[in-house]
């Protein structure tokens, strides 16, 4: 069985929590399956006057949020991905790392302690 793509994400966050990482990591894997279950995804659709759908609508109205998917094209999250991976390779990894490299052409970046 292959491992969900989004646990990087997960155990990166639980990490932060020091002893209490394996449950921060339950907690999350928890949330995450109760957000699959919510009937408040799905693609964009809209109503012959072009409004958003009725059901869309009151998903939104209900949950507070509603996930649209199929949204972008392969190529579109392709690009946003490469995007965020520069954006990963410029800035410092947390609160007290050093900033890029003077001769970094994004040198002008400062790292927040």
């Amino acid at each position: 069985m292959t491992r969900p793509h989004y646990m990087a994400s997960i155990d990166a966050c639980a990490a932060h929590y020091g002893d209490d990482a394996d449950a921060m990591r339950k907690f999350l894997i928890a949330g995450h399956e109760k957000a699959m279950q919510l009937e408040n995804r799905g693609p964009i659709a809209f109503d012959s006057s072009g409004a958003l759908e009725p059901s869309i609508l009151q998903a939104y109205s209900e949950y507070g949020f509603y996930v649209f998917t199929d949204v972008l094209q392969p190529e579109e999250l392709k690009d946003i991905e490469e995007d965020l991976e520069a954006m990963k390779q410029r800035f410092p990894v947390g609160p007290g790392e050093p900033s890029p490299p003077t001769d970094h052409p994004d040198s002008d970046l400062i790292a927040l302690h």
